[in-house]
């Protein structure tokens, strides 16, 4: 399941961004997986708002343009995972986006950011166990 969800990742990646190289989108999938899976563990020992309140605060750290979307996708895996409400999961992409994005003056790039993150959130969901 491990490698689908790479590959699916990898592909949601590729749709959005044509410019960066393959080992790149290979090394995101894996850390987008990786943290999510952290996470989804995370909310699962405590799902209450403090989890999701931390798991924001941490992900929002990410420096460079590329860690931006890998957390931003780290966040639509969790969600969509955990299953939560698509209100309550674009107030929280909403929210990243923002803090994120401030100062970014292109829709087009907002928009292709939403969209790649609304896919992986919608893999999540119809892949998730709970």
């Amino acid at each position: 399941m491990k490698e689908q969800y790479i590959q699916a990742i990898h592909s949601i990646l590729l749709q959005h961004d044509t410019q960066a190289g393959d080992d790149d989108f290979l090394t995101a999938a894996e850390s987008i997986l990786k943290d999510g899976f952290h996470w989804v563990r995370e909310f699962s020992k405590q799902p209450s708002e403090a989890t999701v309140v931390n798991m924001i605060h941490h992900l929002s750290r990410a420096a460079t343009e590329q860690d931006k979307v890998v957390a931003l996708m780290t966040l639509a895996f969790v969600l969509g995972t955990t299953k939560m409400p698509a209100d309550v999961a674009t107030g929280l992409f909403d929210e990243l986006l923002f803090r994120f994005f401030d100062n970014c003056s292109s829709d087009e790039k907002l928009t292709g950011l939403k969209a790649m993150v609304a896919n992986l959130y919608q893999l999540a969901t119809e892949y998730s166990p709970f």
